[in-house]
């Protein structure tokens, strides 16, 4: 619905610059559904469609739409802005899934002394970092194609899919993640 339309629209959302808004209320917080946001503060619910054009985004999560500008503030709504960049976007659960390949053997293309294993897999001792486009330890995944071509394309490379939930994401920089671990799942090449 309209922002004029919204019943106790927040101050920040009503004095904030934006065209063909449509906003709700959701569990306690604002849902951004479309529409352009200009300029102005938004501070907080959830961005899930249309173009955040300029302002400052102060709180909340950035799941959908576009980003054209503004200022973004805090480390964690911008992993998950990345993450969905790269189409990681977590299930009602919290269930996220990517792509990674080893080696035709399983061992890992980058480093060759890891050897995947099929099933529920978890790095020990692997701390979240505040940088979240910082390239640190862990387990890379991205999307299909991405995984396919990233260190180079290996037509023998075994090609796996991964379940995790998205308290295991490390750290994305908007083309590659690193989580912790996951549920990995062998799988053929989907092209």
């Amino acid at each position: 619905m309209k922002i004029s339309e919204l019943p106790n629209a927040p101050e920040w959302l009503k004095s904030a610059n934006t065209v063909n808004a449509d906003v709700e209320w959701k569990c306690g917080y604002i849902v951004w559904n479309s529409g352009d946001f200009l300029g102005g503060d938004f501070w907080g619910g959830d961005f899930w469609g249309g173009n955040f054009q300029g302002g400052d985004f102060r709180g909340g999560n950035f799941r959908g739409g576009n980003w054209l500008g503004g200022t973004w503030y805090g480390s964690s709504e911008r992993l998950l802005f990345n993450a969905a960049s790269i189409g990681i976007v977590p299930d009602d659960e919290g269930m996220c899934v990517a792509y990674r390949t080893t080696t035709h053997d399983c061992h890992g293309r980058h480093n060759h002394d890891f050897m995947q294993q099929e099933g529920e897999y978890y790095e020990d001792d692997i701390d979240n970092v505040d940088d979240a486009t910082t390239c640190v330890i862990g387990i890379h995944v991205t999307t299909a194609a991405k995984a396919h071509t990233y260190f180079g394309v290996d037509l023998a490379a075994q090609m796996w899919r991964v379940r995790f939930h998205i308290c295991n994401l490390i750290a994305c920089d908007g083309e590659k993640a690193r989580i912790s671990g996951g549920i990995f799942e062998k799988i053929e090449r989907p092209f």
